[in-house]
């Protein structure tokens, strides 16, 4: 209720009572008449002013309710965000859409003879430097590692392998490899084996259906016999 209409009920009802105190001719009671009118009138504008006083009090605390929910909803988005984030920082960001293990394969082998290789063309595009530590298999329980050959003796590459941005890095018998040991089934040509690469950022990428091959095109051999016999006996002696 605004002071203005204070003011006009208050001059109304003054001269209601002023009016009524002065006799009750046919003026007088027609301005009585007139007063209360206003009176009533300016009754009926406070109404309206304390509805709408109300109802912009009401609109103001709904947009407050309506604000909070959106800060609270914007904080909740960002709180997500910074979940996945930290989620993809501890599990690496590369992909088999971003590191490709090209033309692999697992050379075949007997049961019982204990020791195999993957072979083939690794490579990174993303646009920056990424580091292979490990890998694992689906043929289940052996041991996993990253071999090379120097001066003809095979032995683990330590630091595993670096392949630079938009690079590539050749697995290939007589060099770099990755190395199956103390498996005892067979690995049989003409079957599949999943390979899991593992980076150095915390990313697992799985390679699906390696084809498992009898030799290599063009090789007989992914080393020389003497390097995987020192190598068999080095692991012998580590039991």
């Amino acid at each position: 209720m605004t002071t203005r209409t204070l003011s006009r009920i208050s001059i109304a009802t003054l001269a209601v009572a002023a009016f009524a105190l002065a006799g009750c001719s046919d003026s007088t009671k027609d301005s009585v008449d007139d007063a209360a009118s206003a009176v009533t009138s300016a009754a009926a504008e406070a109404g309206d002013d304390a509805k709408d006083a109300a109802k912009d009090a009401g609109d103001k605390v709904k947009e407050g309710a309506e604000d909070a929910k959106d800060a609270a909803k914007d904080a909740g988005d960002k709180v997500k965000e910074g979940a996945e984030d930290a989620r993809d920082a501890a599990e690496g960001t590369l992909t088999a859409e971003t590191v490709h293990l090209h033309d692999g394969f697992v050379k075949a082998m007997p049961a019982g003879a204990g020791m195999t290789a993957i072979f083939g063309m690794l490579e990174n595009h993303t646009d920056h430097e990424i580091n292979l530590t490990g890998f694992t298999t689906s043929l289940g329980k052996s041991d996993y590692e990253i071999h090379e050959v120097v001066d003809g003796k095979m032995q683990e590459k330590k630091g595993g392998i670096t392949i630079k941005a938009g690079g590539k890095h050749v697995l290939e018998p007589g060099a770099d490899h990755l190395m199956i040991l103390n498996y005892d089934g067979a690995v049989e040509a003409g079957s599949t084996v999943d390979v899991t690469l593992e980076f150095s950022d915390g990313s697992k990428v799985v390679v699906k259906d390696v084809p498992v091959r009898a030799i290599a095109a063009g090789e007989e051999e992914y080393g020389s016999d003497s390097a995987h016999g020192d190598h068999d006996m080095h692991h012998d002696n580590d039991k």
